[in-house]
């Protein structure tokens, strides 16, 4: 999908983008942060029945942490996160994650993670406000961004490659010639030249 959209923005019948940001984004102790109540009101929100609605909520009431100190064994109380290595952590993140499709965004930007414009500044801009959306969300929920984990990459049919730079905040990223999405090595020119070597 990723890579159908930034054809789209720089090669579509029509499209007048010639330049496409694509822009990876980090939350910092994604899973042992997830949000509990989040997580009940997507199941809501999605139309779970309440049968399996409640199977979820038992997985997540009561949950303890014993640990060896000092002073011997101590107990913490979990109230956060999703259960680790398990196939339901992922599948409750994602569900807790849902709101974010909805964010309200620049119109040329798209949550699976492009902007793109005309000019290399609507681009920057572009992402720069979806990014300020997404943050303040997980800042809403709870959640923090990484964004020293932040990565940019800059797709133009353009022979001339400026870099833009992303800022979040005090933190500045300026685009690599490449970035790694879902195990993908994702280049300015879509050769994937780093990714097969």
């Amino acid at each position: 999908m990723v890579t159908g959209l930034i054809e789209h923005a720089i090669h579509g019948k029509g499209s007048t983008s010639k330049y496409c940001v694509v822009v990876t984004l980090d939350v910092r102790n994604a899973f042992n942060s997830v949000n509990w109540h989040l997580i009940r009101e997507s199941l809501a929100k999605i139309g779970i029945p309440a049968f399996l609605a409640a199977i979820v909520n038992s997985c997540l009431q009561e949950r303890r942490l014993w640990y060896d100190t000092d002073d011997g064994l101590q107990e913490y109380a979990i109230s956060a996160g999703v259960p680790q290595g398990s196939v339901l952590s992922l599948l409750l993140g994602n569900i807790m994650y849902n709101d974010i499709l909805n964010l309200n965004l620049p119109e040329e930007a798209t949550m699976v993670g492009c902007a793109d414009g005309k000019h290399l500044e609507d681009a920057e801009l572009y992402s720069c406000e979806a990014i300020s959306a997404v943050k303040g969300w997980l800042e809403s929920s709870g959640l923090t961004l990484a964004k020293e984990k932040t990565e940019v990459v800059l797709i133009t049919k353009y022979r001339k490659i400026n870099f833009p730079r992303i800022q979040i905040e005090n933190h500045i990223t300026t685009s690599k010639s490449a970035i790694k999405y879902l195990g993908v090595m994702i280049d300015g020119k879509l050769s994937y030249k780093q990714h097969v070597q």
